[in-house]
């Protein structure tokens, strides 16, 4: 049984070239400042388990991100009102 102070962590997930993520900046987020999570472009895998990223808003690079602070943006959640709506 967990006890209520135990702290889980996700499963680091592999990240793929061209994967559409949610990344949070750790830094930004834990001195709270604003604008610390965002969608990026994954563009490029390290050997050493990070990823560089590409902002989308604001085309500004993201290298050597942590996967702990990245999160996958499934199709299917961009997709879901094409496939719901009406005929």
């Amino acid at each position: 049984m967990r006890s209520s102070t135990e702290k889980t962590t996700p499963a680091v997930t592999v990240f793929n070239n061209g994967d559409y993520v949610l990344y949070r900046d750790p830094v930004k987020f834990w001195t709270g400042q604003d604008g610390h999570t965002f969608v990026c472009k994954v563009t490029q895998a390290w050997l050493d388990g990070t990823y560089d990223l590409t902002a989308l808003a604001s085309g500004s690079p993201v290298c050597y991100a942590r996967p702990d602070y990245i999160r996958l943006l499934p199709p299917i959640d961009a997709m879901r009102d094409i496939d719901t709506a009406p005929p």
